[in-house]
């Protein structure tokens, strides 16, 4: 089962994890307008701000091509917030083609500059050999000094390179828990479940049953599938309790209708007509709220 779950974490490190997002954008001054002539005129700070506004539609409507004009100016410029930037709309396509040789240059001008972003992106890049060649040690490296400048995104990805191993290096469960448990406190869904495997599997610190459903819980209250997936296998579909039965089920349905498959194998096993009907019940409720989201239910 351990093993199962290193490889669920290995391929969520891969995809979700090779290139983290920029810093959030600013919230809408009260002189946008002024805000947004300095950048029109080479203001580059001035237009990292915007660009990062138009890219997460943050007090003006979302346009990724007019971010990426604010961003590419300021980058040409060689403001290193707008080089990581311009590195991350190129590394998932955004308003241009994807392109991870560009993506990695301009994660290396950036990470070279001492920017946190900059530093753990092209560590990435570095370890995963994303538009380059492959440089693990020197990806931990870089990925290191983001810690030190203390992002968060680092931390979290520090604890799953550590936890999983890398490069085929055997994990470091003890440096593993240490950053995710910094991660994990900072509310980190991801790394909240981490802990919980570690006190669970008494992986790099004492077996603690209680503090494993403890930090599977607040994980899986934040959605995630695999601390979900779990929780409900902790807790037990054959509980002698039948309340405790029921929310383990519970879970383990949350789970399985995002698609996690040691989930849907339980349920399937245990019980095929009511973790259909669950399934369904659950399937619906997410729609409603789908909805409630967009404004398209009713009122």
């Amino acid at each position: 089962m351990r093993t199962l779950l290193s490889i669920s974490l290995m391929v969520v490190a891969a995809i979700s994890i090779a290139c983290a997002a920029p810093d959030n954008a600013p919230e809408l001054p009260p002189d946008f307008a002024s805000l947004e002539a300095r950048a029109a005129s080479g203001d580059a700070d001035a237009a990292v701000q915007v660009g990062k506004m138009y890219l997460a539609g943050k007090g003006v409507p979302k346009d990724p091509a007019k971010a990426l004009s604010y961003l590419q100016r300021a980058a040409d410029q060689g403001n290193a917030a707008a080089q990581a930037g311009l590195g991350y709309l190129f590394a998932k396509g955004i308003a241009v083609a994807k392109n991870d040789e560009m993506a990695r240059e301009w994660f290396r001008k950036s990470a070279e500059q001492g920017y946190a972003k900059g530093e753990l992106n092209f560590g990435q890049f570095l370890r995963t050999g994303l538009g380059g060649e492959k440089d693990s040690a020197q990806g931990l490296t870089w990925i290191t000094k983001a810690v030190d400048a203390g992002d968060k995104d680092a931390v979290f990805t520090l604890a799953e390179i550590y936890f999983l191993g890398d490069d085929g290096a055997l994990p470091d469960y003890k440096k593993a828990y240490s950053y995710a448990i910094v991660s994990a406190e900072a509310g980190n869904p991801g790394a909240q479940n981490i802990v919980g495997v570690c006190y669970r599997d008494g992986l790099g610190v004492e077996r603690d049953r209680d503090k494993a459903e403890q930090w599977f819980l607040k994980a899986a209250e934040q959605g995630e599938a695999k601390a979900q997936s779990n929780l409900g296998h902790l807790i037990g579909v054959n509980c002698a309790d039948p309340a405790r039965r029921l929310q383990a089920t519970k879970w383990l349905v949350k789970a399985a209708t995002q698609g996690e498959p040691m989930a849907k194998r339980t349920l399937g096993e245990v019980n095929p007509q009511i973790a259909s009907a669950l399934l369904i019940k659950e399937k619906a409720k997410q729609n409603r709220n789908a909805s409630s989201a967009d404004g398209s239910g009713s009122h």
